[in-house]
Protein backbone atom coordinates (compact mmCIF):
# COMPACT_ATOMS: atom_id res chain seq x y z
CA UNK A 1 0.00 0.00 0.00
CA UNK A 2 2.57 2.41 1.06
CA UNK A 3 5.17 1.93 -1.96
CA UNK A 4 1.18 2.87 -4.34
CA UNK A 5 0.99 5.96 -2.61
CA UNK A 6 4.38 6.81 -2.88
CA UNK A 7 4.55 6.15 -6.43
CA UNK A 8 1.14 8.27 -7.06
CA UNK A 9 3.02 11.12 -5.30
CA UNK A 10 5.57 10.70 -7.47
CA UNK A 11 3.57 10.46 -10.64
CA UNK A 12 1.81 13.48 -9.67
CA UNK A 13 4.60 15.41 -8.89
CA UNK A 14 6.63 14.68 -12.15
CA UNK A 15 3.27 15.55 -13.98
CA UNK A 16 3.03 19.09 -12.40
CA UNK A 17 6.86 19.81 -13.30
CA UNK A 18 6.26 18.74 -16.38
CA UNK A 19 3.36 21.18 -17.21
CA UNK A 20 5.76 24.16 -15.52
CA UNK A 21 8.19 22.87 -17.82
CA UNK A 22 6.08 22.87 -21.04
CA UNK A 23 4.43 26.25 -19.82
CA UNK A 24 8.37 27.76 -19.68
CA UNK A 25 10.36 25.88 -22.57
CA UNK A 26 12.94 28.51 -24.14
CA UNK A 27 15.78 29.23 -25.70
CA UNK A 28 18.99 31.33 -25.05
CA UNK A 29 20.75 33.06 -27.21
CA UNK A 30 24.14 34.69 -27.15
CA UNK A 31 26.02 36.13 -29.44
CA UNK A 32 29.76 37.85 -29.94
CA UNK A 33 31.85 39.30 -32.54
CA UNK A 34 33.18 42.07 -34.09
CA UNK A 35 32.31 44.68 -36.85
CA UNK A 36 34.88 45.41 -39.41
CA UNK A 37 37.49 48.59 -39.41
CA UNK A 38 34.57 50.29 -42.15
CA UNK A 39 31.38 50.40 -39.47
CA UNK A 40 30.14 53.36 -39.10
CA UNK A 41 29.85 54.63 -35.31
CA UNK A 42 25.82 54.25 -33.92
CA UNK A 43 24.17 53.28 -31.39
CA UNK A 44 25.05 49.42 -32.12
CA UNK A 45 28.28 49.50 -34.02
CA UNK A 46 31.81 50.78 -34.63
CA UNK A 47 35.01 50.41 -36.63
CA UNK A 48 36.87 47.73 -34.84
CA UNK A 49 34.66 47.28 -31.66
CA UNK A 50 33.42 43.77 -30.21
CA UNK A 51 29.45 43.47 -29.56
CA UNK A 52 27.57 40.52 -27.54
CA UNK A 53 24.23 39.93 -26.64
CA UNK A 54 21.59 37.96 -25.16
CA UNK A 55 18.15 36.88 -24.41
CA UNK A 56 15.38 34.47 -24.18
CA UNK A 57 12.44 33.63 -26.32
CA UNK A 58 10.32 31.08 -26.06
CA UNK A 59 10.07 27.57 -27.98
CA UNK A 60 7.76 26.87 -29.99
CA UNK A 61 7.58 31.00 -31.26
CA UNK A 62 5.33 32.70 -33.55
CA UNK A 63 7.40 34.17 -36.54
CA UNK A 64 8.31 37.14 -36.31
CA UNK A 65 8.15 37.14 -32.92
CA UNK A 66 8.30 40.33 -30.54
CA UNK A 67 8.39 37.71 -27.57
CA UNK A 68 12.36 38.63 -26.72
CA UNK A 69 12.76 38.75 -23.06
CA UNK A 70 15.75 39.98 -21.03
CA UNK A 71 17.54 41.64 -24.07
CA UNK A 72 21.03 43.15 -23.34
CA UNK A 73 23.28 44.72 -25.95
CA UNK A 74 26.81 45.45 -24.95
CA UNK A 75 29.05 47.59 -27.35
CA UNK A 76 32.90 47.29 -26.88
CA UNK A 77 32.09 46.11 -23.31
CA UNK A 78 30.02 48.68 -22.29
CA UNK A 79 26.12 47.63 -21.83
CA UNK A 80 23.77 49.65 -24.02
CA UNK A 81 19.80 50.86 -23.38
CA UNK A 82 18.91 49.63 -26.89
CA UNK A 83 16.20 46.64 -26.49
CA UNK A 84 14.88 44.05 -28.79
CA UNK A 85 11.03 44.47 -30.93
CA UNK A 86 11.55 41.94 -33.06
CA UNK A 87 13.15 38.47 -34.22
CA UNK A 88 12.34 37.20 -38.12
CA UNK A 89 13.82 33.93 -38.90
CA UNK A 90 14.26 32.75 -42.21
CA UNK A 91 14.44 29.40 -43.93
CA UNK A 92 17.11 27.99 -45.79
CA UNK A 93 15.57 28.44 -48.83
CA UNK A 94 15.90 32.27 -48.29
CA UNK A 95 18.76 32.00 -46.72
CA UNK A 96 18.79 31.15 -43.25
CA UNK A 97 19.25 32.60 -39.98
CA UNK A 98 17.39 35.72 -38.48
CA UNK A 99 16.97 39.63 -38.54
CA UNK A 100 16.68 41.85 -35.10
CA UNK A 101 15.03 44.29 -34.89
CA UNK A 102 16.41 46.55 -32.17
CA UNK A 103 14.14 49.68 -30.55
CA UNK A 104 16.04 52.33 -32.04
CA UNK A 105 14.37 50.96 -35.12
CA UNK A 106 17.70 49.26 -36.64
CA UNK A 107 17.62 45.96 -38.24
CA UNK A 108 21.08 43.61 -37.90
CA UNK A 109 20.64 40.52 -40.02
CA UNK A 110 22.63 37.30 -39.01
CA UNK A 111 23.45 35.76 -42.17
CA UNK A 112 25.49 31.69 -41.87
CA UNK A 113 29.05 32.42 -42.40
CA UNK A 114 30.01 32.45 -45.69
CA UNK A 115 30.49 29.68 -47.92
CA UNK A 116 28.24 27.42 -45.46
CA UNK A 117 25.28 26.34 -45.89
CA UNK A 118 22.16 28.02 -44.90
CA UNK A 119 20.55 26.62 -41.67
CA UNK A 120 16.92 26.92 -40.68
CA UNK A 121 16.87 27.64 -36.88
CA UNK A 122 13.44 28.89 -36.44
CA UNK A 123 11.11 29.72 -39.73
CA UNK A 124 8.52 27.39 -38.78
CA UNK A 125 8.35 28.44 -35.28
CA UNK A 126 10.42 25.44 -33.92
CA UNK A 127 14.08 26.82 -32.72
CA UNK A 128 16.89 24.79 -33.44
CA UNK A 129 19.85 25.06 -30.61
CA UNK A 130 23.81 24.64 -31.53
CA UNK A 131 26.44 27.14 -32.30
CA UNK A 132 26.84 28.97 -35.55
CA UNK A 133 29.20 31.15 -37.22
CA UNK A 134 27.35 34.12 -38.58
CA UNK A 135 28.18 37.55 -40.79
CA UNK A 136 26.43 40.11 -39.72
CA UNK A 137 24.76 43.51 -41.78
CA UNK A 138 22.85 46.20 -41.44
CA UNK A 139 22.72 49.95 -42.79
CA UNK A 140 23.57 53.33 -40.85
CA UNK A 141 21.29 56.18 -41.43
CA UNK A 142 22.82 57.41 -44.77
CA UNK A 143 22.56 53.90 -46.25
CA UNK A 144 25.94 52.79 -45.79
CA UNK A 145 26.14 48.98 -45.28
CA UNK A 146 27.99 48.30 -41.66
CA UNK A 147 29.25 44.79 -41.40
CA UNK A 148 30.35 42.19 -38.98
CA UNK A 149 31.23 38.29 -37.73
CA UNK A 150 30.65 36.73 -34.86
CA UNK A 151 29.15 33.11 -33.34
CA UNK A 152 25.84 32.71 -32.47
CA UNK A 153 25.13 30.29 -29.70
CA UNK A 154 21.35 29.13 -29.05
CA UNK A 155 21.00 26.47 -26.23
CA UNK A 156 17.68 25.58 -24.03
CA UNK A 157 16.98 27.88 -20.89
CA UNK A 158 18.17 26.53 -17.81
CA UNK A 159 14.80 25.41 -16.70
CA UNK A 160 14.71 22.67 -19.43
CA UNK A 161 18.09 21.41 -18.40
CA UNK A 162 16.85 20.68 -14.86
CA UNK A 163 14.00 19.39 -15.71
CA UNK A 164 15.54 16.72 -17.56
CA UNK A 165 18.02 16.28 -15.24
CA UNK A 166 14.72 15.74 -12.81
CA UNK A 167 13.22 13.06 -15.30
CA UNK A 168 16.44 11.03 -15.56
CA UNK A 169 16.83 10.90 -11.63
CA UNK A 170 13.72 9.43 -11.30
CA UNK A 171 13.63 7.39 -13.69
CA UNK A 172 17.10 5.90 -11.78
CA UNK A 173 15.40 6.39 -8.77
CA UNK A 174 12.64 3.76 -9.97
CA UNK A 175 15.07 1.55 -11.46
CA UNK A 176 16.67 1.35 -7.87
CA UNK A 177 13.57 0.53 -6.40
CA UNK A 178 12.09 -1.86 -8.62
CA UNK A 179 15.71 -3.87 -8.14
CA UNK A 180 14.84 -3.73 -4.50
CA UNK A 181 11.25 -5.26 -4.77
CA UNK A 182 12.43 -7.89 -6.82
CA UNK A 183 15.22 -8.69 -4.70
CA UNK A 184 12.72 -9.00 -1.60
CA UNK A 185 10.36 -11.23 -3.51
Amino acid sequence: MRNKFFSSILVAAAMLVGAISNASAGVLYTGSGTWDSFASNTAFSGANKSWSFSFEIDNPTSNPSSAIVDFHYSLNGSLTSLSASSIQYFSAAQGGMFNLTLSSGDVISFFNKLGTPAIDIGSSGHLATGQWAVDLLSTDSHGADINGAGVVTAVPEPSTWAMMILGFGALGFFAYRRRGLVAAA
